[in-house]
């Protein structure tokens, strides 16, 4: 007898059907399509998620109300090419968004933190790309828009100094 919490049934799918599915889509040749395309193609499902998120948020809270999207690229994942992972955080508290401890956690994700007014308006509060990235921006940072430069140069420092702390 199966064990049930191995069993897709429970789940109301036919484990068999998704299985096939997956095979016959990996089975095929793969378009090659660069990140840009793709960023381009999931342009709209972003914004609806950003919305759909400050929807939620709007629920939530009467006041003003942080959002942390988070975006990873990678080349491959289980076969698959260039694929886009994306996420949405909601909370009123900055603390919560600790920029160092986000980019230490995930150094491979973009990180963007919006304060959104229940009125509608929304401002970026910091925006880190991958660690990598953060560090070649931060040997020129002139070459730069400066809020970036800024943001990430506040980051890193944070990182050196919590880590002389410790």
């Amino acid at each position: 007898m199966e064990d049930k919490k191995y069993s897709y049934q429970r789940f109301g799918c036919d484990s068999s059907r998704v299985g096939q599915a997956v095979h016959d889509i990996l089975s095929k040749e793969q378009p090659d399509y660069t990140a840009e395309e793709i960023m381009e193609g999931m342009a709209p499902k972003i914004s609806k998620e950003f919305y759909d998120t400050v929807e939620k948020g709007n629920k939530l809270f009467d006041k003003s109300y942080l959002i942390l999207m988070y975006f990873n690229k990678t080349l491959t994942h289980l076969g698959v090419s260039n694929v886009m992972k994306m996420g949405f955080l909601i909370g009123d508290k900055k603390e919560d968004f600790d920029p160092i401890e986000l980019t230490c956690k995930h150094p491979n994700w973009d990180k963007t933190l919006y304060k959104i007014d229940p009125k509608g308006s929304f401002e970026i509060v910091w925006h880190l790309p991958d660690f990598q990235r953060c560090q070649m921006i931060a040997k020129s940072p002139q070459k730069y828009h400066p809020d970036l430069s800024k943001w990430i140069t506040e980051c890193l420092d944070k990182g050196i100094h919590s880590s002389k702390a410790a």
